[in-house]
Parts: C-alpha cells; structure tokens; sequence
C-alpha cells in the first residue's frame, strides 16, 4: 500500500522541524571552534536555506521510494 502524498508532505516537515532545531543548536555550538562567532538569530537565518533543500529532498525520497514499493507489489 502507498502512502499518501499528504502524509509524505507530513513527515517531510516533521523530519524538518527536528534537523532545523539540531542544525540551529549545532551552529551556535561549532562555529564558534572554528572561530565563526554566531548569534542565534544568525544561527536561524542561516538554516532557512538549507531547510528548503531538506523538505524537497525528503519529500521527493518519499515519493520516489512509495512509487517504486508500489511497482514491485
């Protein structure tokens, strides 16, 4: 059975949502090692770009890996 795109959409955000709180944390933790001082806003506009890229990829994996489940059933 596939997974509806709804869900797919779904559990794209929710994956996003907690790498998006990981990455804003890891930023104000390691950059500052490697001599980048960041604020937390900085921190946070920082991932906006990144948070796009990871929602397109993690829907399109779902999608593309439901698709080929579904063929081979």
């Amino acid at each position: 059975m596939s997974q509806p795109r709804l869900w797919s959409l779904l559990e794209a955000w929710a994956n996003l949502l907690v790498g998006f709180a990981l990455n804003w944390w890891a930023n104000l933790v390691i950059l500052p090692w490697f001599g980048f001082p960041v604020t937390g806003r900085q921190a946070f506009l920082m991932g906006f770009p990144y948070m796009a890229i990871s929602l397109a990829r993690g829907y399109g994996l779902r999608r593309a890996f439901n698709w080929w489940h579904t063929r081979r059933s």
